[in-house]
């Protein structure tokens, strides 16, 4: 008589080698993926919002700092050329500022040209300037006539202002500068 056929046993898991211990194995478990990618949302969700209101003071110190160039730049040339220089503001939603020397001119319609340049709202979104008027930096001395605080703001509540100093010279203030004033 024959013996039963029977089937030799199955491999439960990696046949052990003498000396050797188990291989691990290697990736992630897709909870693991899950988990990691669950955390990198939380933490993206937290610091979007602080990074745009981040960028948006950046603009706003960028349109500060740009004005703070043309003020030191027209007082400059006031000095050096002896001659008056005007820088014009407009307020408002469509906000600009130019400089001339023949006169006031109109930043917002070129008409009288604004000839030493000028910066307007269409390349600062997100910004507003509030002025009341223009100023003249007298020929020779450099001293400001007709300066009135020059406010700068943006959409996300940030502020800054300018003054100029008794002999003409800028400088940014407010909760949001560099600088105590």
């Amino acid at each position: 008589m024959s013996a039963p056929h029977t089937l030799p046993p199955q491999p439960t898991g990696r046949p052990a080698r003498p000396g050797c211990r188990p291989t691990p194995r290697r990736g992630f478990t897709l909870l693991e993926a899950v988990f990691t990618v669950a955390i990198l949302a939380i933490i993206l969700a937290a610091a979007v919002p602080s990074y745009a209101s981040y960028l948006a003071r950046q603009r706003l110190r960028h349109v500060a700092e740009l004005l703070e160039q043309d003020l030191r730049r027209d007082r400059t040339i006031s000095v050096e050329e002896g001659r008056n220089i005007h820088l014009s503001f407009q307020s408002g939603a469509q906000w600009c500022w130019g400089s001339s020397r023949q006169g006031p001119c109109d930043c917002a319609t070129g008409q009288p040209r604004c000839e030493l340049g000028g910066v307007s709202a269409r390349d600062h979104k997100g910004t507003l300037l509030q002025s009341g008027q223009g100023v003249l930096f007298e020929a020779g001395v450099g001293r400001a006539q007709g300066w009135t605080r020059v406010g700068i703001s943006n959409d996300h509540n940030h502020q800054l202002y300018l003054d100029l100093g008794p002999l003409g010279r800028p400088q940014i203030c407010g909760p949001d500068s560099r600088n105590a004033c």
